[in-house]
């Protein structure tokens, strides 16, 4: 019993600070990206003059190779995040004992730094996917296949976050959210899931156009 617990101790150390370090890297790359409300500006004005931060590419590089952050990477940490909120969030348990106040606390600090890391880096997918749509220099061939491959990852990962709550989590569901006539009132109240109904309209974009 010792040696489980000890266990499962290392096992919350280590998510914890993999948590940390990825809500430190996404909250930086948001910071570099162009605002949302800037790049909807310069759709009527003049065309971003900032330097994409991702890769164009949809796959996962191997360990140790060097180059820019690409779209596969972040939509992978996305689908990383939702393994790990599916573990940590304390209102969804498979056992019928109820968690202790610390684990419950351990939990609750894990699941918003999750909830930050997706929301931060929904943020970039969104900002950089935009930027490249409004690029007159690229292809319309790669127009179509960023439209294609990240309206698919995203609309995937956010049906994931939406199932996660709907069987028990403790924010809203998202569907309910989008559906409801006074959607706008319940995004005002549970704001940590309104700008997931933004990344939503989004995808409903990119696929339909």
């Amino acid at each position: 019993k010792q040696w489980y617990q000890r266990r499962v101790a290392i096992t919350a150390g280590e998510i914890s600070k993999v948590l940390a370090m990825l809500s430190n890297l996404t909250a930086m790359l948001r910071i570099m990206t162009p605002g949302i409300l800037d790049l909807l500006k310069e759709k009527l004005s003049v065309q971003c003059s900032k330097a994409p931060l991702l890769a164009l590419s949809f796959t996962t590089p191997p360990l140790g190779s060097e180059g820019p952050p690409s779209y596969g990477i972040l939509t992978g940490c996305m689908r990383g995040c939702l393994i790990l909120l599916q573990k940590v969030d304390p209102c969804r348990t498979n056992t019928p004992t109820k968690p202790d106040s610390e684990t419950k606390s351990v939990g609750t600090s894990q699941k918003s730094q999750i909830m930050f890391a997706l929301e931060n880096i929904l943020y970039v997918l969104i900002s950089q996917a935009q930027q490249i749509i409004m690029d007159n220099n690229i292809s319309p061939a790669e127009i179509y296949h960023l439209r294609r491959e990240l309206g698919m990852e995203l609309k995937s990962i956010l049906e994931g976050v939406n199932r996660h709550h709907r069987r028990g989590g403790s924010s809203p569901r998202l569907d309910r959210t989008l559906s409801s006539s006074s959607s706008a009132g319940t995004v005002l109240e549970h704001p940590q899931l309104g700008f997931f109904k933004l990344g939503y309209n989004f995808v409903n974009n990119l696929l339909q156009t």
